[in-house]
Parts: C-alpha cells; structure tokens; sequence
C-alpha cells in the first residue's frame, strides 16, 4: 500500500465527504490503478469504517445497487450542509494567531469566507408609476472582499499594520 485513508466515520463532521470521496479516489487510484466499479465499491466497503458500514447494511436494496448509487446515496446522508450562522461566527470571530504570519491569516479568513455566502443576490423590483409597471434591476456587489478587508483589519496582531490599514481609503 502506497498512503493511508482514515475512514469516513473517523473522518469528523466538519469534513465534507466530498473531500473524503476525493482522498478515496486518489487512495484508489495509489493503490490499485484504475479498477471498475464493483471493485470500487468493495474497496469503499472495508475503508469506509464500521458506523458507515452499519448505515450501508440498513439502505434499501436499489440505493447501494452499484458504486455511482452508493456514492450518490452516502453523498445525501454525509454531504457537510453549512450552517449559515456558525460559519458566519467563526468568521467574524478570526482573529491572527500568534506567529502566524499575515498571508496565512488571510488565507484562513479566505478559505472560512468562502463557507459564508456573503454573495447578495440581484433582484428586480417593479415600480408602479401612475398604473405602469417599471422594472427594476438592483445590483448588489460581492461583499466578501469587503468583510475579508475588515477582518484583516479587526483581527490582524500588529498595531503598526493595524494603523496603517485604518488611514488607507
């Protein structure tokens, strides 16, 4: 064996099984090259972990069919859905650690933005001006680079930085 995969049950809840699915392929593909899916989905079977295991056993008979059902059936149970608010917490709450140098800090409040859907939907209003309907189309920016700006500003250790940051535009 080439690598090491933990299994999907050890895996934790805050990993999307998509990241699991996607260290399994390349685990797959490491160890044994390119295999059909049969043998796919007993390599899935012993990796995947004894409470992943039970869950299979209990699935109806058409939903763990073939390998692509499985998948499709494990990605409805275990797909990560954020939450909206946690995640928004955790961002708003970043802060640099000590050490940490700015890039990382940023790369973090990236990687944790993303999980936050700061993306404002455009939307159309209709005004109506003496019985005519008007449409409207009210744009809304991207405000994630905005609040990334902010955070860097709230969270970053280096007052130096810090000051400079509050003076620029």
């Amino acid at each position: 064996m080439v690598s090491v995969l933990e299994p999907l049950d050890k895996y934790g809840n805050d990993q999307p099984f998509e990241l699991w699915l996607n260290d399994f392929d390349d685990f797959v593909l490491a160890n044994f090259g390119t295999v059909n899916e049969d043998r796919k989905r007993a390599i899935l079977m012993q990796l995947c972990g004894e409470e992943v295991k039970k869950y299979v056993d209990s699935m109806e008979p058409q939903e763990k069919a073939n390998y692509p059902q499985l998948v499709k059936t494990l990605k409805e149970k275990f797909s990560h859905i954020a939450n909206e608010i946690v995640e928004r917490h955790i961002f708003n709450t970043m802060m640099q650690e000590e050490e940490e140098l700015i890039d990382s800090f940023v790369l973090r409040l990236r990687t944790q933005a993303r999980k936050c859907n700061y993306k404002i939907p455009s939307t159309t209003v209709t005004v109506t001006i003496e019985g005519v309907n008007h449409p409207i189309a009210i744009q809304y920016e991207d405000i994630t680079e905005n609040l990334i700006r902010d955070r860097i500003v709230v969270g970053i250790s280096s007052q130096t930085i810090k000051t400079r940051l509050l003076r620029e535009k």
